[in-house]
């Protein structure tokens, strides 16, 4: 048996990085703006690929903001 380290974020998602669990609470803070920007008019990208990195850099630079 082998003990791991796991890092668990609020709505209970496992991940084996940090940086994956801090990326993913901080995706929590936004996706409602985030979802809401998506279909908006404003969003270019509003489906498949693109759409999906679009919100990922959204996020990305919210925290490149608050240096989190």
């Amino acid at each position: 048996m082998e003990e791991v380290r796991a890092y668990k974020t609020t709505d209970g998602k496992l991940f084996g990085y940090q940086e994956q669990a801090l990326e993913h609470e901080e995706s929590l803070k936004w996706i409602d703006r985030i979802n809401e920007f998506s279909e908006s008019t404003f969003c270019p990208y509003t489906s498949g690929a693109q759409n999906s990195m679009m919100a990922k850099t959204i996020v990305a630079w919210e925290r490149f903001k608050v240096g989190v």
